[in-house]
Parts: C-alpha cells; sequence; structure tokens
C-alpha cells in the first residue's frame, strides 16, 4: 500500500536527503544549460570525464579507499562465489515444462509479446501467412537464410533474403529461448543478418521447444565458438525517453511474435 511505498524513501536525515536532492537537480540544470553555451563534443566529454572526477573526490570528501584493479584471481573466486548456491539467489520458475514458463514470461505485460504454438516445423508457412493477414499485410517477408526456414514451402509469399530499411515483417529462427526472461537467442552468422531482427516492423520469431533454457546463465555459448554478434531480444522495442511516455517501435520492431514449435 501506500504507507509501504513511502518506507521505501524515508529517511532519517531529511536535510541532507533534500541537500543531495537540490545538488541532483542543479547538477542536470546547470549541464544542459552548458550544452546550450559550448561546443557540443566539450559537454559529451565532461560528461564522460564525471565519474572519474567523482571518485577522485571520494578519497578526500569520503574517506574511501580507491585503489589498483583487483586481481583477475580475485575478481574470479567473488564471482564462484556468488554461484556457490544458485537455488538460492535465482528467480524460481513456475512448477511445470519450461514451453510454458517460457510462454508465459514471453506474453507478460512487462514483455509484450504475442505467441502462438505449432506441432511441427512444417505448419509454420500457413500460420505466418495468418498472421500477416490479421494485421492487413501482404504476404510478403524477409527470411533468415537458416536450411530450416529454406526448406519449407514459401512459394505463396514474396520473400526476400534481406531486410529492406522500411520492412514490413521479418522471420527468423532463434537459437534458445530463456524461460527466465522470455528472452530470445540470436547468433549472427552467414544466414542470420542482424538487421533482420531490428529493421521490420513486425519480428516472427520461431523457437524450439527443445532449445529452451532456464535460466539466463543456462546460456553459456563456448567461448570458442562465440558469434561476431549476439542478440537477447526480450520482447518489441520499446521507450519512455520521449516525454515519458512509452513508445513501441522507438529502435526496432514494433511488434514481436514467437511461433513455438513442439511441445
Amino acid at each position: 500500500g501506500p504507507r509501504g511505498i513511502l518506507s521505501g524513501v524515508a529517511t532519517r536525515r531529511p536535510g541532507l536527503h533534500a541537500l543531495r536532492v537540490s545538488c541532483v537537480l542543479l547538477s542536470n540544470v546547470t549541464y544542459f544549460l552548458g550544452l546550450a553555451a559550448m561546443p557540443l563534443a566539450d559537454g559529451v566529454a565532461l560528461f564522460f570525464v564525471a565519474p572519474l572526477l567523482i571518485t577522485a573526490l571520494s578519497v578526500p570528501i569520503r574517506g574511501e579507499k580507491v585503489g589498483p584493479r583487483p586481481a583477475p584471481a580475485a575478481i574470479d573466486a567473488a564471482a564462484q562465489a556468488l554461484l556457490l548456491d544458485l537455488a538460492e539467489i535465482r528467480p524460481v520458475l513456475p512448477p511445470g515444462v519450461l514451453a510454458d514458463a517460457f510462454a508465459a514470461r514471453a506474453t507478460s505485460a512487462k514483455v509484450g509479446a504475442t505467441l502462438e504454438r505449432i506441432g511441427t516445423l512444417q505448419d509454420l508457412p500457413a500460420r505466418v501467412a495468418a498472421y500477416l493477414a490479421s494485421h492487413g499485410l501482404p504476404a510478403a517477408l524477409a527470411l533468415q537464410q537458416e536450411p530450416p526456414l529454406l526448406a519449407l514451402d514459401w512459394s505463396a509469399f514474396t520473400v526476400r533474403d534481406a531486410a529492406l530499411p522500411n520492412e514490413a515483417a521479418a522471420l527468423g529462427l532463434a537459437r534458445h529461448g530463456i524461460a527466465e526472461t522470455g528472452s530470445l537467442v540470436f547468433h549472427s552468422g552467414p544466414g542470420t543478418a542482424v538487421l533482420g531482427h531490428f529493421l521490420p516492423l513486425h519480428h516472427v520469431a520461431v523457437l524450439h521447444a527443445r532449445d529452451i533454457v532456464g535460466h539466463l546463465e543456462d546460456y553459456a555459448p563456448d567461448p570458442s565458438t562465440l558469434p561476431r554478434n549476439l542478440n537477447l531480444i526480450t520482447g518489441a522495442s520499446g521507450t519512455t525517453d520521449i516525454e515519458g511516455s512509452y513508445v513501441r517501435g522507438a529502435h526496432g520492431p514494433r511488434h514481436l511474435h514467437i511461433v513455438l514449435v513442439g511441445d
């Protein structure tokens, strides 16, 4: 309730809290005033130097200890300690099969994707046609050039091998799905152009249920076979940068539709 929310911002030092808020407000106002009075490059340079100044001043003002970077062995030991009890630190997934947990997360309000299930990959062209028709789109798409997709019957579609800047729809095959976050994993490669995930208005992603893992750390590619570009896609593109209003499709597809194959 409201009391619980207020307890999260309560402070025993209201004067210092008000001073902190004032400093943050003053720094933001002066930063933007400075941008109006100096070259943009100088303003950006000062913005990125600010963390260095904060670190340097933390020693005389707050008495903090700032030393050399920890040894790699110490960093590794700290990381390993975090993973000693995964059941304690990892989110608990809903009971049941991973495909159901993934579907629930991907279609949740926070992720905002749509999802349908098919029995086999051969059912895909018909379902894609129905999806495009339901949005008033022609039977045309940019098709990821992967053998499992190329082997299907796309004779009823106008198919392109690369997405255009104004592409209405593109279809891709995800390497993995992550049930914890409802994310899709795509690896770049000769048949998988990265722009196919970001240019179209509608991104249709195919995922085999057998390729779903539980948590983010369960997906760990072999470092020797890492792709040049690895994309984790969680829902459609969205931002609240514009006047605090949620806008979809600002930096990528406005719609993400997942076709889950198998159980």
